[in-house]
């Protein structure tokens, strides 16, 4: 319902409301007033007649009983009189009632009253006495219809003043109303204009009532509009501007740390190969400070590439240059492969390793990398916290989804730091960062990349007994092409990439990227010299051997027997005895060298 309607409805009830209350009291004033005229005169007259009848009736006088009973009839208001001896013998009587037969009448001894429709009468009765002594009694008939018929003429007139009055009370409420409901749609429109960016003329501001303060007050928010569209205009630009630069300056910082990455991440790559190698001081010609200062130049080289790789990939995940290479996953076996290369760091702080990994658990189709990527770096944090006790990696089932838990009994994280845990360059404490090490990135790369990987990761911690992260990675199972089980892609995988591969480098910085290349496919141990290279075979089996052959090496390259062996030689200057093995040319370059390494592996 419109205001409109609701204003002239309000109205009229209230209306109505007040009018038949006032009317209804004085309905009952009148009434009640004429009740009681009406009583007052009716016990006036009984009075009157007892006193004048009872002379009469203690002589028997009947011409003078007669003779008032007529005179009595003359007034209006008295229909009939019947008067009766002691004996009940009627003496006189004037009877006009028609209703109902005197000897009817003159059964009740009683006042009563009787209606019939528009007439209205009451009988009254009244035994006439002295001392004590009956004399005989009286029947009076009284007419009070006129008086009832006042009341409902009266009544029939206030009810139609009362419908009058509704029927102007409502046109004049639709009046106001109506003028008072368009100048609130004049205003309504006023102010749906006003939002919507226009300046319309506002009418109404002289007015002196509510409509004109109304009026006013959107004149005023009119311009203070004005005035904010203007100053948001003039911030919105400085905002674009500021955008645009922000844009400029991320793009140069992103080129920035993506060539400082590379350019760092070649020489260190070289200086930690070299420090590695020349710390086993084979020659044996290095004092061991010189032994000691080679391990600290590859153990801070190895912290820089870190360090390194960690700003290059938020660097990326910012600029959302991180690409998905998403591929057939055996979880359970990628789990294992990066435990293994914690377990001598474990064994070297006494820490125990548990793995465990539920049976329903087979392939997921994800960015095999990254999820390594998390793992490790949970791992690195749990190993680097933890003093004493265990480290446990579960692998658990939820639905679309598998969760990766890495729980630790290092030193926890209090409650309140929890919230602030995978912000960037962020570690609980700053003490424990330099106690410890560490940028703050590694949980900060972890949080964006299980996002990417269309999960989430979680932290559960308590301070001084240990940490819980849990890691969501989607299955994508739809997208999985593997067909078979998990055992049957554990014997594919097990195939090539988890072959054992002793490498005799005797020029690690050319070899290099031969080496990395290799390590994604290989376990791969490598030694500088022929006589590392026969020590170490006689030590342990390995599933394959690579030499880099040496003019100087050959007399003892001639008496391996092996048969999986591979050699890298300079074509020009191959002997026939070393025709036995297989070989590849040391000038190719380091990708063809690895396919002709796999291809070798494929055939065993």
């Amino acid at each position: 319902m419109s205001f409109k309607y609701r204003f002239i409805v309000s109205f009229v009830l209230l209306e109505v409301f007040f009018i038949v209350l006032i009317v209804s009291v004085n309905f009952i004033a009148i009434n009640n007033s004429s009740n009681k005229l009406i009583k007052e005169q009716i016990e006036s007259n009984i009075t009157f007649l007892e006193e004048m009848l009872k002379v009469p009736l203690s002589i028997y006088d009947l011409a003078t009983i007669d003779n008032l009973l007529y005179k009595t009839e003359e007034l209006g208001h008295i229909d009939s009189i019947v008067v009766l001896d002691s004996n009940k013998k009627i003496l006189s009587k004037v009877y006009n009632f028609k209703h109902f037969s005197l000897d009817k009448l003159i059964t009740f001894e009683k006042d009563f009253k009787y209606e019939i429709n528009d007439e209205n009468y009451e009988i009254r009765y009244k035994e006439i006495k002295e001392d004590e002594t009956q004399l005989g009694s009286i029947y009076i008939v009284f007419d009070t219809s006129e008086n009832k018929q006042f009341i409902s003429k009266n009544i029939r007139n206030t009810l139609s003043i009362i419908f009058l009055e509704i029927l102007l009370s409502t046109l004049l409420s639709y009046l106001i109303g109506s003028r008072l409901t368009r100048m609130l749609t004049n205003l309504s429109d006023i102010a749906k204009e006003i939002g919507e960016t226009k300046t319309p003329e506002i009418p109404y501001k002289n007015n002196k009532d509510e409509i004109g303060v109304l009026a006013n007050s959107l004149n005023k928010m009119q311009f203070d509009l004005k005035t904010r569209r203007e100053k948001l205009k003039l911030l919105t630009k400085d905002l674009k501007e500021q955008k645009e630069e922000l844009i400029l300056a991320n793009k140069a910082k992103d080129d920035f740390l993506a060539n400082m990455s590379h350019e760092l991440k070649t020489p260190l790559n070289s200086i930690n190969i070299i420090s590695s190698v020349m710390s086993r001081n084979k020659k044996e010609n290095l004092s061991e400070k010189d032994v000691y200062n080679l391990n600290m130049i590859n153990k801070c080289g190895h912290d820089l590439l870190y360090l390194i790789n960690d700003v290059l990939d938020i660097s990326k995940l910012e600029a959302n240059q991180i690409v998905l290479n998403k591929e057939d996953i055996n979880l359970k076996l990628l789990i294992k492969d990066i435990t293994e290369t914690f377990k001598p760091q474990l064994t070297n702080k006494n820490l125990e390793l548990k793995v465990s990994v539920e049976d329903s658990i087979q392939f997921i189709h994800n960015d095999k990398q990254r999820i390594k990527q998390i793992v490790e770096n949970l791992l690195s944090n749990a190993l680097k916290f933890t003093a004493r006790g265990k480290i446990e990696v579960s692998l658990k089932d939820k639905n679309n989804f598998v969760e990766i838990v890495v729980k630790d009994d290092g030193i926890g994280i209090e409650k309140d730091k929890l919230e602030h845990i995978f912000d960037r360059f962020k570690q609980a404490e700053e003490s424990t960062s330099r106690r410890y090490g560490g940028t703050g990135l590694g949980l900060a790369i972890c949080k964006e990349l299980s996002i990417l990987l269309g999960g989430d990761i979680k932290v559960e911690s308590v301070l001084g007994k240990g940490s819980i992260f849990k890691v969501f990675i989607a299955k994508n199972e739809k997208e999985i092409k593997t067909l078979g089980n998990s055992n049957e892609k554990d014997d594919l995988n097990t195939k090539e990439k988890r072959k054992t591969v002793l490498f005799l480098n005797k020029n690690p910085i050319n070899l290099f990227k031969t080496i990395v290349g290799l390590n994604q496919y290989l376990k791969v141990e490598q030694v500088g010299s022929i006589d590392d290279f026969i020590e170490a075979k006689k030590r342990k089996n390995y599933d394959f051997y690579i030499i880099d052959v040496a003019d100087e090496d050959i007399e003892k390259i001639e008496k391996i027997e092996e048969k999986e062996v591979l050699l890298l030689v300079d074509k020009n200057k191959i002997v026939n005895s070393l025709l036995k093995f297989k070989t590849i040319s040391k000038t190719l370059d380091s990708k063809e060298i690895i396919k002709q390494v796999r291809d070798e592996l494929n055939h065993l």
